[in-house]
């Protein structure tokens, strides 16, 4: 008969279970943040490139592009409109345009 007691160690499969939940939570959490980081960027480049496009039509016709149409035609601008919502407002006939650019909820 055995008087000592010995220890009861988890089970090699809770352990192995908690590692896994551990590393799926890491992986998410960076996923995440990588995600986040990305569309962060792809906002400052779409305001950029507004910055950029606005001021070149300006130099170049003298005028602010009445629209954002106007400047999808002449330039090209192409952006996720899923992701991005561009507020373009005309403030006066030749004052520069109020550009705002929002990201959408992942709801919409």
């Amino acid at each position: 008969m055995n008087h000592f007691h010995t220890r009861r160690s988890f089970p090699k499969w809770l352990i192995n279970l908690m590692i896994f939940v551990i590393i799926v939570t890491l992986f998410s959490y960076g996923t995440a943040r990588l995600r986040d980081r990305s569309h962060t960027r792809q906002k400052e480049t779409l305001e950029c490139a507004l910055t950029r496009d606005i001021t070149d039509y300006y130099a170049s016709y003298g005028r602010y592009p009445e629209n954002l149409d106007t400047i999808r035609t002449v330039y090209g601008l192409s952006y996720d409109e899923k992701t991005f919502f561009i507020d373009y407002r005309i403030t006066g006939a030749n004052m520069r345009p109020t550009v705002v650019v929002l990201e959408r909820s992942a709801e919409s």
